[in-house]
């Protein structure tokens, strides 16, 4: 019963309905979860003031918060109805540029995922210390030092999850607004590199440019090429969004 309560509050804040949770996070390109990362526990300061920002300035839902194992911290934003990477990506970047700006853009991971849901609480083998959710109000705890010592209670990892509210669709689009964002399909991003042009083109990607290190050396498909920039910390926002865009145009074909 333990187990069923913390899959209960997991399905009603990141899965799509009747969902399986060992399937990918996405439908038709759209996911109804969005992860922003703090890869240094040293950061709290800047992750407490986004937290503060979100509630009292932009008025949304706190999201849920997990420490890692490994270093930092996630929030893990829950959207009732399920957005498009553009979507997804924009708000996450906007919040990044209000309320973290100050840290070095490889110190925060925005992530529209891909894959499957994160399973919380699990064990870093390496470290033997392990992620899990936190009452954000305790934060600064793990400051010094990674993750947990202890596996937690399952139990209460479910209450943490209990009082976490879905983002409103109409919140939403409210935020991007106050955020400064227009509506996505109105954003012309800027011009995509070679590799990123032939994936629209459905041709072969080239080599990704010099300095994008996460995004690889080669890729035979387009596809892979833009899903990997979409996902990569070092790229532009605007790369990543048009990526996003250029994805969801050939999913609608």
């Amino acid at each position: 019963m333990t187990a069923d309560r913390l899959a209960t509050e997991r399905r009603r804040l990141f899965l799509l309905p009747d969902q399986p949770a060992d399937l990918p996070l996405t439908e038709d390109g759209r996911c109804r979860t969005l992860f922003l990362e703090i890869v240094r526990n040293a950061d709290w300061e800047a992750l407490a003031r986004l937290l503060a920002g979100i509630q009292d300035e932009l008025q949304l839902p706190l999201p849920a918060l997990s420490v890692n194992a490994t270093g930092g911290y996630r929030a893990w934003f829950s959207l009732r109805e399920a957005v498009s990477p553009s979507d997804g990506l924009a708000f996450l970047d906007g919040l990044r540029r209000r309320y973290l700006g100050d840290l070095p853009a490889g110190r925060v991971i925005a992530e529209f995922p891909q894959g499957t849901l994160p399973d919380l609480p699990s064990l870093d083998a390496e470290s033997e210390r392990w992620s899990a959710f936190i009452d954000p109000g305790m934060g600064a705890m793990f400051r010094d030092e990674p993750g947990l010592d202890i596996p937690p209670g399952r139990d209460r990892q479910a209450d943490l999850l209990i009082g976490v509210r879905s983002l409103a669709a109409a919140d939403f689009r409210r935020a991007l607004k106050e955020l400064g964002l227009p509506p996505v399909s109105e954003v012309t991003p800027a011009v995509l590199p070679t590799a990123a042009r032939a994936g629209e083109a459905g041709q072969h990607a080239a080599l990704p440019p010099a300095g994008w290190q996460n995004v690889g050396t080669s890729y035979s498909q387009p596809q892979a090429f833009l899903l990997a920039v979409m996902n990569d910390p070092t790229a532009s926002a605007e790369h990543r969004l048009r990526a996003a865009e250029i994805l969801m145009q050939a999913a609608a074909r």
